[in-house]
C-alpha cells in the first residue's frame, strides 16, 4: 500500500505549574490533552482538546512489556490503555466528535487502496518513549469477546 491519508493527533500537557515542572524534568505528565489537528474526517480546535489521565499501573505494564512477560490478553489490555490516551472519547458533550470518533470516521472514508497514517505530535518528549505501536482499537462492530491481533494499530492498514 503506497497511498496514505494522515490522521494527526496533538498531545500537550495542561498549562499548570505542576505539569510545567514535570515537562522540564522530561517525565511523563499525569494528564494530557488530545486533539486532532488534521484527518480525512476533519479536525478539532484546541479548545475541543480532550483531557486524559495517564492510567495507574502503566509503568508496571511497560516494565513487564520490556521483559517480555505479557501474554496476548495483557498486550491487548496495554494497547487499550494506550488507545485511551491517544484516541480518547469525549467527556460530556454528545454533540462534539471525539478523537476516537474522528479516527473511526477517517477509517470509514478511506478508499480500498488507502491506509491511515497516524502521526503523533507530542509536546512532551518523554511521550515518544511510549510503545504506541501496541495501541489497540477493537473493531466497533466486533463483540468484546472477540479480541485478537487484528486490533493492534501496527498490524492494521
Amino acid at each position: 500500500m503506497n497511498n496514505y491519508q494522515n490522521f494527526i493527533i496533538q498531545l500537550t500537557a495542561p498549562k499548570t505549574s505542576t505539569e510545567r515542572k514535570k515537562r522540564q524534568k522530561e517525565s511523563l505528565p499525569t494528564t494530557l490533552l488530545a486533539c486532532v489537528t488534521g484527518s480525512p474526517a476533519g479536525h478539532q480546535n484546541q479548545s475541543e482538546a480532550t483531557p486524559v489521565d495517564l492510567p495507574t499501573g502503566l509503568d508496571e505494564q511497560l516494565e513487564r512489556l520490556k521483559s517480555r512477560e505479557l501474554d496476548l490478553e495483557e498486550l491487548i489490555a496495554l494497547g487499550e490503555e494506550l488507545a485511551k490516551l491517544l484516541l480518547p472519547r469525549s467527556l460530556g458533550s454528545e454533540t462534539r466528535r471525539s478523537v476516537r470518533d474522528l479516527y473511526h470516521l477517517s477509517r470509514a472514508k478511506l478508499k480500498p487502496e488507502e491506509g491511515l497514517r497516524v502521526q503523533i505530535r507530542a509536546e512532551v518528549a518523554s511521550l515518544g518513549n511510549l510503545p504506541w505501536e501496541y495501541l489497540y482499537v477493537a473493531n466497533p462492530n466486533s463483540p468484546p469477546s472477540r479480541k485478537g491481533h487484528e486490533g493492534f494499530l501496527a498490524l492494521d492498514r
